[in-house]
């Protein structure tokens, strides 16, 4: 017989009840000597216990005619009339019955939970000092459900007996009837299902005691969750790797630019108290900003061996222009083309601008000029989403350096109107500080390496962006903060 099944075969009640009232076998009498013979059952030869009256007048007990039909009675033959009516006798039916009872149940007998020493008896309690109760039978029921503390898990016995008695027991509880219930809630043999077996574990019911180790080791359900917490922290740990690479070849890049740049090329703009900082070999020479032009001459050394300068009481070199649009026309020539981003009177701006220094600029492909009624009417259309690649993104954050550089450590104000940064990384940029991303795309950008000051993402996406922990007084109206 499977322990597992026999200790399963007691409910809590059961368990309860096979302590309480023990099995007749269980009795053990203190002297079943001095028993007379008109007090033992003739088939069993026992003292009567519940005991079934024949019409014959003989006694027998009542557990011998449950298993099997007895029609005769066992001494005599003389056939019983209604075998299905055969019960123990009861006090009340006759007044013989009550002396009967009383004589048996005087009967001296030992705890059930006897101690092994005793009238050379085994005990239930095997192992430990057992009770040394003794009292009559009729007494004996109440003594186990209200003062004995010997009694023994019945799981245990249970699990005992299936293994026909050999080895220890698998619960060592003992204790009284009343402790009993709260142990039986808590045994170790106790079966329980797996607490995975709403997400999908499929054991079934199992003891206790080997509930830990299925699932510290078996349970496919904790496994499968185990795998997936690994998984992610293994991802975790791989993004962070690389995170932490990016940011180390972000450096080395950085590095190299700064060696790369000469202060000595660096020059300082006053353009009508605008504040600019730039490199003229970088900005104006080449095809954009030709020597014959107005600009190009003016920072053109090779053609000027004096080349003087207007420059102020802090070296730098003075342009009496309106700031705001020579910063146009100095975006065009660093970038290299028009930025899709302008709009179309920064484009006016622009093309002003570069008309006062002699560059020539092509009109924008995106403006259409119409006409309509009496005079030219410019149909400005929304300018497109200007896509940066991590290539672009790291030659605008070179620039932002060279200017924070050159400008005491002072962040340069940008436009990045309807831009999309979607994914790329920004690295361990200073500070961004007046920067406009008004309508631009951020999801999945990296910004946990900048610092933000004073800038406007209004109605930008930042749908799965890192944002940097110092941000200060930036605008994100329109913005869904909630990822």
């Amino acid at each position: 017989m499977d322990c597992a099944a026999a200790a399963s075969g007691l409910d809590d009640s059961a368990a309860l009840a096979s302590v309480a009232q023990p099995d007749i076998d269980e009795i053990r009498y203190v002297d079943i000597e001095k028993v007379g013979e008109d007090e033992l059952c003739a088939i069993c030869h026992c003292p009567l216990f519940e005991p079934v009256l024949l019409d014959c007048s003989h006694m027998f007990c009542a557990r011998h005619f449950e298993s099997t039909q007895i029609l005769a009675c066992p001494l005599d033959r003389i056939p019983i009339v209604n075998p299905s009516a055969v019960a123990p006798m009861r006090r009340e039916d006759h007044p013989a019955n009550r002396i009967i009872l009383n004589k048996l149940n005087a009967i001296p007998v030992h705890c059930s939970n006897i101690s092994s020493n005793v009238a050379g008896e085994k005990s239930r309690t095997e192992g430990s000092k057992g009770c040394g109760w003794t009292g009559a039978r009729g007494d004996l029921h109440t003594h186990l459900t209200t003062s004995c503390e010997h009694h023994r898990c019945p799981r245990a016995v249970a699990v005992r007996q299936a293994n026909k008695n050999q080895g220890d027991y698998d619960c060592n509880w003992i204790g009284s009837i009343p402790a009993l219930q709260h142990h039986i809630d808590d045994c170790v043999l106790t079966l329980v299902p797996c607490p995975e077996a709403s997400a999908g574990c499929t054991v079934g019911l199992m003891e206790r005691r080997v509930l830990e180790r299925h699932v510290g080791t078996a349970c496919v359900v904790v496994q499968r969750r185990q795998e997936a917490v690994r998984a992610a922290a293994a991802a975790a740990e791989k993004a962070q790797i690389e995170q932490e690479a990016a940011l180390a070849q972000r450096r080395v890049e950085l590095k190299a630019m700064f060696a790369r740049v000469n202060p000595k090329e660096l020059i300082q703009l006053d353009v009508g108290g605008t504040f600019r900082a730039t490199t003229a070999r970088a900005t104006f020479s080449g095809p954009l900003c030709p020597p014959d032009s107005l600009l190009g001459a003016l920072f053109d050394k090779s053609a000027n061996d004096e080349h003087v300068l207007n420059t102020t009481v802090d070296g730098a070199v003075f342009l009496d222009r309106d700031g705001g649009a020579f910063a146009l026309l100095l975006r065009y020539l660093v970038e290299g083309s028009i930025p899709v981003l302008f709009t179309a009177d920064q484009h006016t701006q622009l093309l002003e601008e570069a008309k006062f220094w002699g560059l020539t600029i092509g009109d924008r492909t995106e403006s259409e000029h119409v006409e309509g009624g009496d005079e030219d009417e410019v149909d400005v259309q929304q300018p497109p989403r200007r896509v940066y690649t991590q290539t672009d993104l790291d030659h605008v954050i070179d620039r932002l350096m060279q200017s924070y550089l050159a400008n005491e450590k002072k962040a340069t104000p940008m436009q990045f109107e309807q831009a999309s940064f979607a994914g790329l990384f920004f690295g361990a940029t200073p500070c961004l500080s007046n920067c406009s991303f008004r309508n631009s795309d951020f999801s999945g950008a990296n910004l946990s390496g900048c610092v933000l000051e004073y800038c406007d993402f209004n109605d930008s996406n930042l749908t799965g962006a890192q944002l940097p922990a110092d941000i200060s007084c930036c605008n994100f109206t329109g913005v869904d903060l909630s990822g």
